[in-house]
């Protein structure tokens, strides 16, 4: 502990921060814990059951502490021991989920229930960058609609681009520019 400061150090004796923890070993190529947050109960648990650690700010205005993030890991679940990791912020004065990985690595925006490896409910925007996809097919298209697997756009081969519906190629434009429509009936 510093007088001075107020700092409290665990594992050094100058701290530089309000808690700091310092691990000092001879590993080298691995990570080690330094700090644990564990929740234990004396009941049965259940899905929702979980640890979290909890980010609080005074707001001067009005002279209360309020939460305003939370980082929370938490059963989903119980009998498989899957556990998904949960990030939230505050808006509008309600703190909410805005961001979950799920135990399955696929990582939720917006919604509690992502079901691929990226699933953004709302719109994603990207500027001075580009969005990178494989090649697809016209029955499954690198760029297809949540709800229509089979509709799209997608690359043929290097230069080649086209576009699906129902599973069929439709619209065909080589690399020269020339576009070839494929009319069914």
């Amino acid at each position: 502990f510093n007088f001075i400061t107020g700092n409290v150090g665990i594992g050094t004796t100058s701290p530089s921060a309000k808690l700091n923890v310092v691990t000092d070993d001879a590993v080298t190529n691995d990570s080690t814990n330094v700090l644990n947050i564990t929740h234990t109960s004396t009941g049965t648990t259940a899905n929702g059951f979980g640890a979290g650690l909890g980010f609080f700010i005074e707001n001067s205005t009005y002279g209360v502490i309020n939460e305003v993030g939370r980082i929370e890991v938490i059963e989903t679940e119980q009998t498989a021991l899957d556990d998904d990791m949960l990030f939230y912020t505050k808006g509008n004065n309600i703190l909410a989920e805005r961001m979950r990985i799920q135990h399955d690595g696929n990582v939720g925006i917006g919604t509690t229930g992502p079901s691929t490896k990226l699933h953004v409910a709302g719109d994603v925007r990207a500027e001075n960058s580009r969005f990178l996809a494989g090649r697809g097919t016209a029955a499954a298209p690198a760029y297809r609609f949540h709800d229509d697997g089979d509709t799209g756009m997608f690359n043929i081969a290097s230069n080649i681009l086209a576009f699906s519906t129902a599973g069929s190629e439709r619209i065909r434009i080589s690399s020269a520019g020339a576009i070839k429509f494929n009319n069914y009936g």
